[in-house]
């Protein structure tokens, strides 16, 4: 986080607003801004042309898709545009997808490029773990800008 922005930037790649609504309360700060998307497509643009300072990844994406289908582009084609870019590989990324097999292949991908990674299917979040999330996102912060905590 060693840049002039002022605030945490959270990137969620999330097709359901009722998960990101969750997520916008269980990070609610002034000091953190999160970005939505819905898409795995715009989040593929968002990884190519903004630095994050945490990613939260879902895997089925574009829900909302007319026919009633999965997209185009999911959780696995974000995931291996972020290994084949030059996204810092301590960017934190949470996968916080339900869907047991995608996101432990999303995980291993991850991991064996030293992406600073973790599974919380959004299930196992919680607002006490959200907070601890939060707060060491915060000290971070506080620590990168060397402001007293």
């Amino acid at each position: 986080m060693s840049d002039t922005r002022e605030y945490v930037l959270v990137l969620v790649v999330e097709d359901n607003n009722e998960r990101v609504s969750d997520f916008r309360r269980w990070l609610a700060h002034p000091s953190i801004r999160l970005l939505h998307v819905k898409t795995g497509d715009a989040a593929l643009r968002c990884v190519e042309t903004d630095r994050y300072d945490l990613i939260l990844l879902d895997h089925d994406l574009d829900l909302q898709h007319p026919n009633g289908r999965l997209g185009q582009v999911n959780g696995t084609n974000v995931v291996e545009r972020l290994v084949a870019s030059r996204v810092n590989r301590m960017t934190p990324v949470i996968i916080h997808s339900m869907n047991p097999g995608a996101r432990n292949r999303m995980f291993q991908r991850l991991k064996a490029n030293r992406f600073a990674v973790e599974i919380r299917p959004f299930a196992e979040w919680s607002d006490a773990w959200a907070g601890e999330l939060r707060e060491d996102l915060l000290l971070e912060f506080q620590a990168d800008r060397g402001s007293p905590q």
